[in-house]
């Protein structure tokens, strides 16, 4: 899956893209909005829906760019949908860390 705000891809710069491109038909796209938590969740559910819930099921998930709210929503998900698969969260430093400060210096 690769999340993006829909609500701040201008931001972005392109990175959804390019990793939909990189990732083709393994790849599923996941429209994420910060300012209905109920958009994100339902987003999340539906893409989650497309990936068997297999035992020996590993997930790993790039947790950098996540807000908290989607993140505790994917987790949530995540929990719900793979009841047996290992999970593990990956975090790399950012070299920005708000879109509102970039937001408020371009505007």
């Amino acid at each position: 899956m690769i999340a993006e705000n829909k609500n701040h891809a201008d931001f972005h710069g392109g990175s959804a893209q390019r990793l939909l491109a990189r990732f083709e038909e393994k790849s599923v796209f996941v429209a994420l909005d910060t300012t209905d938590p109920l958009v994100t969740a339902d987003n999340l559910k539906a893409a989650l829906s497309k990936f068997p819930d297999e035992p020996s099921a590993r997930v790993i998930v790039d947790i950098t760019t996540f807000t908290r709210e989607s993140l505790l929503i994917l987790l949530a998900l995540l929990r719900r949908r793979f009841k047996k698969a290992k999970v593990v969260l990956a975090y790399v430093n950012a070299a920005e860390y708000s879109v509102t400060n970039r937001m408020k210096q371009s505007g």
